[in-house]
């Protein structure tokens, strides 16, 4: 069965967003960790944006406000977080995204084994 429009939009957005990586990492505890600032809907896809993304994809998610280094100064902003046990609502989607959760989870039990 083909993929709606709304969907398909929201794969590509995912899509361009692992390649890209600005703003977009793993986290042992936190899972995938989506940052942008309060002002990005000016030069890039802000919360809201990639917040229906996920929704049209029905992948589970929290928004935390943080703030993040940028350009030396410290930038105040929501990350979107999708919780280590729905990454696999992201790789219906996105199946290459499994590369990344094999290679992190790799680092992490390294990581482990060192302390």
């Amino acid at each position: 069965m083909p993929m709606p429009p709304e969907q398909r939009a929201a794969q590509q957005t995912l899509i361009g967003l692992f390649r890209a990586g600005s703003h977009v990492w793993l986290d042992e505890k936190r899972g995938l960790c989506i940052w942008r600032s309060r002002d990005a809907g000016e030069y890039m896809k802000d919360t809201t944006e990639l917040s229906r993304h996920l929704d049209a994809l029905d992948v589970p998610y929290t928004v935390a406000v943080e703030t993040q280094i940028v350009r030396k100064r410290s930038t105040a902003g929501l990350t979107l977080q999708v919780a280590r046990e729905d990454f696999g609502a992201i790789t219906r989607f996105v199946p290459s995204f499994q590369k990344s959760i094999d290679a992190a989870e790799e680092a992490w039990a390294k990581e482990g084994a060192a302390e």
